[in-house]
């Protein structure tokens, strides 16, 4: 099948996801486009994709689920039975039904799961989980998986699209008790309200804990490093995170 252009679709907050689904598309040599769906003046944008087309969705994955606000995001592009690659990163805690979920909300929106993959990358809260991933192994099992979607793709007349095994997930998102705020480090210099992509920081000293996301963004562009949720907090999380890293992940392909 041929296609005349590909898209790299994503939700990124600290950039993990972003570095993995543009490696995947980099590996084609087709036309290119990438859409970021993470900033906040992004958020209302709306796009349409082709049958003739290809498109790789990447998302990062809270608590085994597609984030709330990338689905929301996503609901406004539509596909006319466009093929899609589907691509989940996590920090090596689990993604057992993510990629499910992530089909379910294109497949409704008109695209065709062709392929799809699960990453391991560094926690977005945890920052000594999953540390080092992508490794050397990762990136070549997303070449090796490049590689088998050109020749699934390189075939005359129609795809079949694959079922990804899983099941609707219930339990509520962006939920964890947690809410980054600014310590004494904190200059004003506004980088976590540029970068915030659900406008929950007014100012620098506060933060909308009913819109904050948990996305970790503000506290990853800080340069002052100001940017956090307690230490109390932090070493609760810490612990139940790490308890549930156990155990090294690998990527997981469904072709």
């Amino acid at each position: 099948m041929e296609f005349n252009k590909i898209t790299a679709v994503y939700f990124s907050p600290t950039g993990a996801t972003k570095q993995i689904v543009s490696a995947v598309l980099s590996e084609f040599d087709h036309p290119k486009a990438e859409i970021d769906l993470t900033p906040f003046e992004n958020s209302n944008k709306s796009y349409a994709f082709s049958r003739d087309e290809l498109v790789i969705f990447g998302v990062p994955v809270y608590g085994d689920r597609v984030p709330s606000i990338a689905e929301q995001r996503m609901k406004q592009i539509v596909g006319d039975k466009t093929c899609a690659i589907l691509l989940a990163s996590y920090g090596n805690v689990h993604c057992q039904h993510a990629l499910y979920e992530l089909q379910q909300i294109t497949k409704t929106n008109g695209f065709i799961t062709v392929a799809a993959i699960s990453v391991v990358s560094r926690h977005n809260i945890v920052q000594g989980i999953g540390i080092g991933r992508p490794n050397q192994n990762d990136w070549d099992m997303l070449s090796d998986f490049t590689i088998q979607i050109k020749q699934k793709l390189n075939i005359s007349g129609d795809i079949e699209p694959i079922a990804i095994v899983g099941k609707p997930n219930t339990h509520p998102r962006d939920r964890l008790p947690i809410k980054p705020h600014a310590n004494a480090n904190c200059t004003s210099c506004g980088m976590c309200i540029k970068h915030c992509p659900v406008g929950a920081i007014s100012n620098p000293k506060k933060t909308s804990h009913s819109s904050c996301v948990r996305c970790m963004r503000c506290i990853h562009f800080c340069p002052q490093r100001a940017r956090t949720f307690g230490k109390n907090k932090e070493m609760i999380i810490k612990i139940f995170l790490r308890v549930m890293s156990r155990g090294e992940k690998h990527p997981k392909i469904v072709i």
